[in-house]
């Protein structure tokens, strides 16, 4: 993932936000699927949860994680994780996302 498809995906996917996005949004300045889509995408991605792709995949991503950072700092979506009480530890980590940017 750091290197091969993986790679370019993820410098398209950066460089398409540094040329669309503002203020930590992947398109525009307001709040989008695409936002949404990024923010759960990614942080999955970077979870721990599948073998060979690293936590720190997205260090190099300053974009991706501004994105990631706006949403999971976002109220609706601070209080919906805050809320959730599931045992499934797949929200959990959703959960613990905006304390970790």
């Amino acid at each position: 993932v750091t290197t091969g498809k993986g790679a370019l995906i993820l410098k398209s996917i950066e460089a398409f936000i540094k040329k669309h996005g503002k203020e930590g949004h992947a398109v525009g300045e307001k709040l989008t699927i695409a936002d949404l889509y990024l923010f759960s995408f990614m942080t999955m991605a970077v979870s721990g949860f599948f073998d060979g792709i690293p936590k720190d995949l997205l260090k190099d991503y300053p974009s991706i994680q501004a994105v990631r950072k706006t949403v999971a700092t976002h109220p609706s979506v601070v209080e919906r994780y805050k809320a959730e009480k599931s045992a499934n530890p797949v929200f959990k980590v959703f959960a613990a996302v905006g304390a970790s940017l």
